[in-house]
């Protein structure tokens, strides 16, 4: 062979060798992304299914921001919400109310000055200009009225609670119905970050519950949002790793003491995957892992509070006897005072029942009972939880990784009726506000309280 074709054999040679080099490192780069994206979706699903938990367990705190009530506004394409909705259309409206309402003309210093600051768009500007709006509105006896004209119709109610003896809301910014309690600009957000009540209850909330943050993403939060994230960070330790932030995509994620859940590329997608998390349907995952069948949305649940010895007890069993002397309906007492109070209820339940395989040693009694009520029982039930005074008999684990509350049925032939000294407890056990039982004579209370039942 010559000289000249042995050196083109050795061209081909290396010309072979750099194309299989660089097709390995391409089956590398693609199986490494394909590696990548199934830890992406593995990581997704596990915060999912962290999410869901938090939820089955009456620990998930949704949080609702702005973002919301602009997509709640939005077209279709989840674009072009109502101006007021976004931090700069609302301080705009603010000055065009003033000048429509004819308080101030357009050609005033203080209204132009405003303006001006909104059209440069920094973050600073964009602070004085809400301080000025706000003083130009209050200064007239006109801030009340004002956000009352822009929020009526939109108000969006994030975690209801209990101020005093009224119930209320309480908002990251603020209900336009407590004027002077609205976070507007940065005076009145180091009013509310220096506030006891605030203070006390976002540690109630960071400490006991799971909080998701949902519509106060990139791009969606006001100049504030972030001081608070931030303070609350800093403040409260346990925040990191433990409370979610929902995110598009390609969203930057400048929160980092929020875990993110990133729903999909376009804010459409945060509907459908909230559709997934709240799902209670027939084909959702029970607490404890099975499937609830055809038994379709959990029980109806309703909660008996008030000071010991006012006769929480007596209602709920008078309750009974009148539920059965309307309607045939089985009814089972559980004790709930102690884990095993609550376990030999469940013992008695079995018996009663005759339960197949509850005298096994070795079976849980207090999923068979669970498993019964669900599928197999015909009839319908009230289940009487008395004394829920401390959350922790039912909320945490017990020694079979479960807690009680995980044993409770969930199905629609059934309705469950708690007891509790505990006004707080009650509105973790149902979402929602327990029934007082108060001191009134008891013909009162009683014909109070069954009627509050019958809107179960």
């Amino acid at each position: 062979m010559s000289s000249s074709a042995l050196e083109a054999l050795r061209r081909e040679i290396r010309m072979l060798e750099e194309e299989a080099s660089r097709q390995a490192a391409e089956d590398e780069r693609r199986s490494h992304e394909q590696e990548a994206l199934k830890e992406s979706s593995r990581r997704k699903e596990d915060i999912f299914e962290d999410l869901k938990a938090a939820l089955r367990q009456y620990r998930l705190v949704i949080v609702v921001g702005a973002g919301i009530t602009m997509g709640a506004t939005s077209d279709e394409q989840w674009k072009n919400p109502l101006p007021r909705t976004t931090w700069k259309g609302l301080i705009t409206n603010g000055l065009d109310y003033l000048v429509q309402e004819k308080y101030l003309q357009e050609s005033d210093i203080w209204i132009k000055t405003a303006r001006e600051m909104l059209r440069q768009g920094e973050l600073q500007s964009v602070l004085l200009a809400a301080t000025a709006t706000k003083r130009l509105l209050s200064d007239r006896g006109k801030y009340a009225t004002w956000l009352k004209s822009v929020f009526h119709g939109l108000h969006d109610k994030l975690l209801e609670f209990r101020r005093g003896t009224r119930k209320g809301v309480f908002h990251i910014h603020g209900s336009y119905r407590e004027p002077e309690e609205v976070v507007l600009d940065t005076t009145d957000y180091i009013a509310v970050k220096q506030s006891a009540e605030v203070q006390n209850y976002l540690q109630s909330l960071l400490d006991d519950k799971t909080i998701l943050f949902v519509g106060c993403g990139s791009g969606l939060e006001d100049p504030n949002f972030h001081s608070l994230l931030k303070w609350a960070g800093e403040r409260h330790k346990n925040m990191a790793n433990s409370h979610y932030l929902m995110l598009r995509d390609e969203d930057l994620h400048a929160h980092e003491f929020l875990l993110p859940v990133r729903y999909g590329p376009s804010y459409g997608d945060m509907v459908s995957y909230l559709n997934r998390l709240l799902d209670t349907s027939s084909q959702a995952t029970g607490s404890d892992g099975h499937n609830s069948g055809e038994q379709g949305p959990s029980s109806r649940k309703a909660v008996l509070w008030g000071l010991g010895g006012i006769g929480k007890t007596q209602v709920a069993l008078e309750y009974a006897y009148r539920l059965k002397e309307r309607r045939r309906i089985s009814v089972f007492w559980v004790h709930a005072n102690a884990l095993t109070g609550f376990k030999e209820s469940y013992r008695k339940i079995a018996s009663e029942l005759e339960i197949t395989g509850h005298q096994d040693p070795k079976a849980d009694e207090m999923q068979l009972v669970r498993d019964w009520l669900e599928s197999k029982y015909e009839t319908p039930w009230l289940m009487i939880i008395d004394n829920v005074d401390d959350k922790h008999v039912l909320f945490e684990k017990t020694d079979t990784d479960k807690s009680l509350l995980e044993y409770i049925p969930q199905t629609r032939k059934g309705s469950i009726l708690y007891t509790s000294r505990n006004r707080d407890v009650g509105i973790d056990l149902i979402q929602d506000e327990p029934i007082e039982v108060t001191f009134m004579d008891e013909a009162e209370a009683l014909l109070a309280t069954f009627v509050a039942l019958e809107t179960w």
